[in-house]
């Protein structure tokens, strides 16, 4: 049995996909971009927000509010990367708790961190979980981007005795990663 008594991830980044075959209106011209200067495109947010994962479990977090241009848009792409704040301190995620091993016996403290920068896609679903479509259109309310994490689904395939403290890095990894979903 595993405990879990600390989890927390950082989001920095979010951007919307049209879907396949869409296209966003482009200029004739089209200007170059300079980040730290222009305003951020409105299909990408850098919210840049630390997410203790202990609260409102479950629940959907609005990561960022977003004014793209009129399109349909299917998609997302998440990044994550080292924050401070929530339990992290420049950590991408970190996950902390204690597990019993196998044939019992009392529990044992887990730690696991990575700062290592990760990146998936997501779709946008309806609450029932069938894919959706996003449309933006003119005048109407700017769409929230919803980032549902399973912290709970974290620690699938972590062996806890596996001496490689980094084959269980790479494993709870790559559950962050399949635990994202998106809800618009």
């Amino acid at each position: 049995a595993v405990r879990i008594e600390q989890a927390a991830v950082s989001v920095t980044r979010v951007r919307i996909h049209p879907c396949a075959g869409a296209s966003a209106p482009r200029p004739l011209l089209a200007p170059a971009v300079a980040y730290a200067h222009d305003p951020v495109p409105a299909t990408f947010a850098e919210p840049r927000v630390v997410v203790d994962l202990m609260v409102g479990d479950a629940e959907p977090i609005a990561i960022a509010t977003l004014r793209p241009p009129p399109g349909r848009y299917c998609g997302a792409t998440v990044e994550l990367g080292p924050g401070w704040g929530g339990g992290l301190s420049g950590e991408t995620f970190a996950v902390r708790g204690t597990y019993v091993p196998p044939g019992g016996g009392a529990p044992e403290p887990f730690e696991i961190r990575s700062s290592a920068p990760l990146e998936t896609g997501i779709t946008f679903d309806a609450a029932d979980g069938t894919p959706r479509v996003f449309r933006a259109e003119p005048g109407a309310p700017a769409p929230r981007v919803l980032v549902g994490l399973h912290y709970g689904r974290w620690l699938d395939g972590v062996d806890f005795r596996d001496p490689d403290a980094a084959a269980r890095v790479e494993a709870v990894e790559r559950s962050v990663l399949a635990s994202i979903h998106g809800v618009m």
